[in-house]
């Protein structure tokens, strides 16, 4: 570091940076960014099965080879129970 140069916090490494709330700006592992997309890509296929058939889940579930009560518990992980979105 020279003494006349300015340093931002964009300079610093990613794990010793901190966001706006205090939290500490931690890098993504692609292990991370797999299970965000995979979360994403599964939650639109139920929405698109539920939509498909009327918000049947029995019918949604045999659309996606699934078992009823496999579709309903990932219903209510990604909070579609009920609510027609």
């Amino acid at each position: 570091m020279e003494n006349d140069e300015i340093y931002d916090v964009q300079d610093l490494p990613p794990e010793t940076r901190r966001t706006e709330d205090g939290r500490q700006d931690k890098p993504r592992s692609l292990k991370n960014i797999a299970r965000e997309s995979a979360a994403i890509a599964e939650k639109s296929a139920i929405l698109d099965a539920l939509a498909k058939t009327g918000w049947n889940v029995t019918q949604a579930a045999r659309f996606l080879g699934v078992s009823r009560a496999t579709l309903q518990t990932k219903m209510k992980k990604y909070d579609l129970r009920g609510s027609k979105k």
